[in-house]
């Protein structure tokens, strides 16, 4: 998980994008585009507090606004879809049970 790679038509990497700085959580993989507005729909995911956040572009580019969503801990989330009024995740328990292993380092486990 990092920030978004900005690419070429040709397919080179140019580098990483944070929209400006504004976005300030890792990004998952695969993004969605409304297909009638062109907006793009994301998700930042993360170990630390505000765990999942949704994010919302414009189709121009600019990052709209970062809602965080209230979970009981780590997620992991890779993948997610929309429809015309609704988005739809599958927030992973797995990070956060991973972490509750107490055969991981202490650095590594929830408290």
């Amino acid at each position: 998980m990092g920030l978004p790679h900005w690419g070429t038509p040709l397919l080179e990497t140019v580098g990483p994008y944070g929209f400006e700085g504004r976005l300030t959580t890792a990004m998952t993989g695969h993004p969605d585009e409304d297909p009638v507005t062109g907006e793009l729909h994301l998700f930042g995911t993360g170990f630390a507090t505000p765990y999942p956040t949704y994010h919302r572009v414009t189709a121009e580019g600019l990052l709209l606004d970062s809602r965080p969503i209230d979970v009981p801990g780590p997620t992991m989330m890779h993948d997610f879809a929309i429809t015309e009024n609704h988005h739809t995740d599958g927030i992973g328990q797995l990070a956060r049970d991973l972490l509750e292993n107490t055969s991981l380092p202490g650095w590594l486990r929830t408290p």
